[in-house]
């Protein structure tokens, strides 16, 4: 097996050591710290949690009927991973396919690959693949996994994350039609070996491409209904999708099929749809379900103050963002863009919407995402603070906007919508609250509107919007919240295009020196957040989660993929 550069070896052991979770289910994962004493790059296994926080050390025996009921805010708009973009998707997803490495408890582990090693020249990764099966019985192979890379990088796909593969040898001639899906760096050596051909030297690989495999036979079997519902696909992972209740249910059971089943002992997981935050409290009150993050403040008091229930406290690596259609006639212009961003009452909203659960945001990447140790928020020096100290009078500056726009240049005859992604009450409470607020600072009319994020996230795609509320998560590399924003980037909707940002973005990722990072990192995040204006953040996300003591196994760790593979149950009350 061929040695690893040490500038590599050394690189990816820093880029492991990263921090963060976030609202749900992440689907990313970030880089192992490899062993230097062997030439082949060999993930350990991860060491299991005897239980969550506040738990005896000494257990009592597992239930003999293992179930786990917990919560989805929303309905998934597909499992179909090559154009999923939300977080209830990728919760579901994680647990149902197996991706060729996993992040579990801080590290990465192997999953879907037994190991990889990387070339000298660190541009050829090879993963050697595990004996997996499908749930139907059918060995999962190399082609799976390659098939999934060739179809996102397939033009028609329309794959929102395709920024983040350029990495990939030829990936973004591919997309862009300049070259054929059969030139993609993605060799299949045989039904266990798949070859891997990079652009340039990524030690972030594993955090940044998704590795998710996909049958090919079944996928053009259903076409466009592939994940639309349970039967129109296969499992390969910890758990097989038995059951799909649209705005209801998704029920799971133990895949027996699965190459570590003897791991897995829960043998039936239900995830209820609930959008109604008192009706889910509600849930966790009576039992119905076992865990449940938790922002009203009455309900934390009473949850805490039961002895059946732990709290568990945790920062997301999660950002909430206002993001503005920079092709909208009004929004086009920086000084309205920025004349929102100044009014945005964020210390106020972490206080009087967040209950103080979340941090206000001042900048892009929220506090678990680090270079080399180094926050990159802190990197930044959150110059959207100076901003704001600056211009004292959001007003002056939304005027002035009108008058480079030749409009009327009273803030009375300005009126703009602000498209919330979601229809629950908490949603409306915030669109209400900020809707006074930013009125009150800027002397216009704000309109609201409400829709489910499936039909919220086409609308914004189509630029069917002026102003949009949505959160994003992040992973442990830095790179992937900025290439979010990039002009290629079908992820946000806001039609950023600033070819200075992109060409900055694509050079921090081949950039191994990790203080010339940070500064690149810095740069990028001001001239999104204040010299583009292109995003308004509000907070950053955090929060309590609520499960009862009888609960165990639960990956609590930064940029968690691990699902609900590890959880068990161990002296639940029949």
């Amino acid at each position: 097996m061929k040695k690893m550069l040490s500038l590599l070896l050394a690189l990816m052991m820093i880029v492991g050591m990263m921090a963060g979770c976030s609202d749900s289910s992440t689907e990313t994962s970030e880089p192992e710290e490899p062993n230097e004493s062997n030439e082949s790059t060999e993930p350990t296994e991860p060491t299991e949690p005897s239980g969550d926080d506040d738990t005896s050390s000494e257990e009592p025996p597992l239930d003999e009927v293992q179930y786990y009921n917990i919560n989805l805010s929303e309905e998934p708009a597909t499992l179909n991973h090559l154009i999923n973009a939300s977080v209830a998707g990728g919760t579901i997803l994680t647990n149902i396919l197996e991706p060729l490495v996993r992040n579990e408890w801080g590290e990465i582990v192997p999953a879907g690959c037994s190991d990889y090693e990387i070339s000298e020249d660190g541009l050829t990764w090879t993963f050697h693949l595990r004996e997996n099966y499908w749930n139907d019985g059918v060995q999962v192979t190399a082609q799976d996994y390659a098939y999934t890379l060739q179809m996102c990088a397939t033009p028609a796909t329309g794959y929102p994350y395709a920024a983040d593969m350029y990495v990939i040898k030829n990936f973004e001639a591919v997309v862009s039609g300049e070259m054929d899906v059969s030139e993609l760096g993605v060799n299949v050596v045989d039904d266990l070996t798949l070859e891997i051909e990079l652009s340039y030297v990524c030690p972030a690989l594993l955090n940044t491409v998704s590795f998710l495999p996909l049958r090919q036979d079944v996928y053009e079997e259903w076409g466009d209904r592939y994940g639309s519902e349970a039967e129109t696909m296969t499992c390969c992972g910890p758990f097989v999708l038995d059951e799909w209740t649209h705005n209801s249910t998704l029920k799971m059971s133990k895949n027996e099929q699965y190459w570590d089943a003897e791991t897995v002992k829960l043998e039936d997981v239900t995830y209820h749809i609930v959008t109604e935050e008192i009706a889910r409290y509600n849930m966790l009150d009576n039992g119905s379900l076992d865990s449940l993050s938790v922002s009203d403040v009455d309900y934390i008091a009473r949850f805490s103050a039961r002895e059946d229930l732990n709290a568990i406290h945790y920062s997301s690596a999660r950002t909430v963002m206002m993001v503005f259609n920079n092709e909208d006639p009004a929004f086009s212009n920086r000084n309205v863009r920025l004349a929102f961003s100044l009014a945005f009452p964020r210390e106020e909203s972490a206080t009087y919407i967040f209950n103080d659960l979340n941090e206000a945001a001042w900048s892009l990447t929220p506090p678990p995402v680090t270079e080399n140790g180094v926050a990159i928020r802190d990197a930044t020096g959150e110059p959207l603070k100076q901003l704001v100290a600056d211009n004292p009078d959001p007003k002056a500056v939304l005027i002035e906007g009108l008058k480079e726009l030749g409009m009327s240049e009273d803030p009375a005859d300005f009126e703009f919508e602000l498209y919330m992604s979601g229809t629950n009450s908490k949603m409306h409470t915030m669109g209400e609250y900020w809707q006074q607020e930013l009125q009150e600072a800027l002397g216009c009319t704000i309109t609201l509107r409400y829709d489910d994020y499936a039909i919220f996230s086409d609308n914004c795609s189509n630029g069917d919007f002026q102003v949009g509320y949505l959160s994003w998560g992040a992973n442990a590399d830095p790179s992937y919240m900025f290439n979010l924003f990039t002009s290629t980037s079908n992820s946000i909707p806001g039609k950023h295009n600033n070819p200075e940002y992109d060409e900055l973005a694509a050079a921090v990722q081949q950039e191994l020196d990790y203080e010339k990072r940070l500064e690149m990192f810095a740069e990028l995040d001001n001239m999104l957040v204040t010299e583009d204006v292109a995003i308004c953040p509000v907070v950053f996300g955090g929060g309590i989660t609520f499960r009862y003591d009888y609960v165990y196994g639960v990956d609590e760790s930064a940029f968690t993929d691990a699902g609900v593979k590890y959880v068990y149950t161990a002296g639940r009350e029949s």
